[in-house]
């Protein structure tokens, strides 16, 4: 359920509603929903009034389907879709499979966090929520360079921006200790101001039909971050995800409420067990022990594998496990885990060319995207100087390879792409 958040009309067109991106209108409350001063709205009383629920601040729209589902699988139906009557900018079946080949060809580069794999955009109609979400803050980024149409990567670039801001953690939470509020609010009305220019001209782009409740709703979305805290926190991934654990607990087609609410005692039971446990695991664990280095001064120990908790898994051996962004701003190449003195270290190799990957609306430099090359000399850094986890790409197809080594990034131009996902949310994102 989502409540209208202001007062504007749409109008029937090709069996749709559609909304005039330009319109402005009064703004909905709590206290005008509650009270129903806009008769033609409602259709009876909501029984959550009597519950003392707060129909609007504390009924948010949920990013999940609003976002994933609605807009951007809305994005690019109406972008890969051949018929005029749909989109009045669409690309042809020939082009979409050449871009589909070349996405399939940088599969390898991908980290392990990605819970789906790859698959061709040909088979775009039937992507879940997170392949959605993939394709519009990873992939369209550098796939729809390659269509050579300003017009289309520069609206792109508006939303995937925008969805960016609000979904990083730490630029939009309010509620984390050490944000500047001043600063987090102007990101956020950035946010609006890149989402409000997204539905006037993706409209200009692809025509008024494309303009649907979903779309429209975008306008609202920073409102909503500065009432819950960034997209995740109030998104519906980890309670679908949770459908499916309740689906697995039946043991028998008869009984099913029975069934569940014993399966949720006997869970409840170990709730304090599992806490207790989940509150002793460490935050680093480090395993598969070697001697091959490369390793600067002396050291005790060295690994190959490292799970950082809100950060993600990197292995030593894997090249698409192996970038990382420090506090520093460094694009990083992961190259030995070691412990001295009880103490993690990371041997590292940094890029020391990096460039902006796009300017429209703004800088990527802003949320770290950008063109790397040539790594620099052998560095230790400590292991809390770590920013997020990144995905790191050859920026042109003749550089793709089938198999990638830590020998490419040294000599071709790469595409950082920060991780806005870890380990915990991973889970939640099925």
């Amino acid at each position: 359920m989502c409540f209208s958040r202001c007062t504007v009309k749409g109008k029937r067109t090709c069996s749709r509603t559609i909304f005039d991106p330009k319109l402005e209108c009064t703004l909905r409350t709590d206290d005008s929903l509650a009270e129903q001063r806009h008769k033609n709205h409602h259709e009876g009383v909501s029984p959550l009034l009597s519950l003392g629920v707060k129909l609007l601040s504390q009924v948010p729209i949920e990013p999940m389907h609003n976002v994933y589902i609605g807009c951007s699988r809305r994005f690019f139906k109406f972008l890969f879709s051949s018929k005029k009557r749909v989109s009045k900018v669409y690309i042809t079946q020939s082009v979409l499979k050449n871009l589909s080949d070349f996405l399939m060809s940088i599969k390898p580069y991908y980290v392990t966090e990605f819970n789906r794999s790859l698959r061709p955009l040909t088979e775009y109609p039937n992507y879940k929520a997170s392949e959605n979400r993939r394709l519009s803050l990873y992939d369209a980024f550098f796939l729809l360079i390659l269509l050579q149409d300003e017009r289309i990567s520069k609206v792109h670039n508006l939303y995937a921006y925008a969805i960016r801001i609000l979904e990083d953690e730490d630029l939009i939470d309010k509620f984390r200790s050490d944000a500047d509020e001043d600063l987090v609010d102007k990101y956020r009305s950035d946010a609006e101001r890149l989402l409000r220019i997204f539905v006037i001209e993706s409209s200009k782009l692809f025509g008024e039909l494309f303009n649907v409740f979903n779309v429209h709703c975008l306008v609202h979305l920073s409102d909503e971050t500065a009432r819950h805290g960034c997209l995740m926190k109030f998104s519906a991934w980890k309670y679908e995800s949770y459908l499916g654990q309740i689906k697995r607990s039946l043991r028998a087609p008869g009984r099913t409420l029975q069934q569940i609410v014993c399966r949720l005692m006997e869970k409840r039971s170990l709730l304090c067990s599992k806490q207790e446990a989940s509150a002793k695991e460490d935050a680093v664990c480090v395993s598969q022990p070697h001697v091959c280095g490369p390793t600067i001064g002396t050291c005790d120990e060295q690994y190959h594998f490292m799970s950082v908790r809100d950060l993600g898994t990197f292995r030593v051996r894997s090249p698409n496990d192996a970038c990382f962004v420090s506090t520093r701003g460094e694009v990083c190449v992961l190259r030995n885990i070691v412990r001295n003195n009880g103490e993690i270290k990371l041997v590292y190799r940094a890029f020391e060319e990096i460039l902006p990957f796009f300017e429209y609306p703004f800088s990527s430099l802003f949320l770290g995207i950008c063109k790397v090359k040539k790594l620099g000399p052998l560095k230790m850094l400590a292991l809390t100087d770590m920013k997020k986890k990144a995905v790191l790409l050859p920026a042109n197809e003749c550089d793709v390879l089938p198999n990638p080594n830590f020998t490419w990034m040294n000599n071709v131009q790469c595409v950082c792409l920060p991780m806005l996902h870890h380990d915990k949310l991973s889970e939640m994102i099925d």
